[in-house]
Order: structure tokens, then sequence, then C-alpha cells
């Protein structure tokens, strides 16, 4: 098998490539939104800061600020998966992030529009959400291996003290 490509997905992107891959992101009230096909054993990310896209249109055509908006991204990521040869009923999702890192803020803050939108298009989508870790006053860390579907998650909260007051994150044990 070749080597692992390794991505660092800051806001607003995803990976969408068929190679393997390792793929690092930190969330707060974002959140990364996975699709992962068994049978195809591949697998694909973004990292998605809004619920919605502003535009009246939405998400009819790829735009430079697709993978910002959780509405766009879903239908994006499922397009690409259907390109691949695999139809959404057939995927696995899975959801991190979303959470209320200033507070609590009520039923309507960033965190929990992006969770609470993410979910309806998945499941509009007909796509089973296997895992799931949102909500939350903490920052994670996740590491998502695109061949294996595997995600591997760092709270904030479990970070050592010997870090400062948090802001700064884990660093991975190879």
């Amino acid at each position: 098998m070749s080597p692992l490509l390794e991505f660092f997905l800051l806001p607003g992107q995803a990976v969408v490539t068929p190679r393997p891959s390792r793929v690092t992101t930190l969330l707060g009230s974002c959140v990364a939104v996975i699709f992962y096909s068994t049978r195809l054993g591949r697998g694909v990310v973004a990292h998605s800061m809004l619920s919605a896209c502003p535009r009246r249109e939405g998400c009819r055509k790829v735009c430079k600020e697709t993978y910002r908006y959780v509405d766009c991204t879903v239908k994006q990521l499922l397009t690409v998966m259907d390109g691949w040869g695999e139809k959404a009923e057939n995927l696995q999702a899975k959801l991190f992030g979303g959470a209320d890192m200033y507070g609590p803020g009520g039923e309507r803050t960033v965190g929990r529009l992006n969770v609470l939108k993410a979910k309806e298009a998945i499941a509009g989508a007909k796509v089973p959400l296997v895992a799931e870790e949102t909500g939350g006053r903490e920052g994670r860390k996740i590491i998502f291996f695109t061949h294996t579907g595997e995600v591997f998650l760092v709270r904030r909260s479990s970070l050592s003290a010997e870090e400062g007051d948090g802001a700064v994150w884990d660093r991975e044990r190879r």
C-alpha cells in the first residue's frame, strides 16, 4: 500500500481524494461531516463553519465557499461519493464538533445550528449517522483515516495541565 497522504483541514475546506489519507482538524462551533463507504474503502470529510448558505439559489454548483456551509457541504460530499459510484443509502455518516465555545447561548448558537442542519441534511439524504460527538462546551481535535473510516478524537478537556490554559492542542503520540 502506498504511504498515507496527510492533510490538516482548515475551516471551509474538504478532503475528497480517493488516495488513502490521514486528515486532522480542530473543531469548536464548526462541524466535521464525514461520509464513508465500506464497499469502496473510501471516505470524504469537510470542516464547515456555518449552518446554511446565504444565497437564495442555494447550492446548485460548487463555489469557492461550498464547504463553509453545512447544507452545501452535505450536498457536495454526496455528489463526490456518487461520482465514485456509491449511493447515499450505502454510506455511513459521522459528525463531530458543534460546541458552544463561548458559554451557554440558548437554542440558537452557531454550534447547535451547525449540528441541527447537519443531522437534518444527513437524515434527508437517508444516510445512517453511525458516530457522533457533538455539542458541549469543549473543542475537539479529530483524526480521520479516509481508507478505513476510523476517527480518533481528543477533547480539549483531556489536554495536560502543563500545556497552559488548554488553548494548545495535545500533540499526537506516535
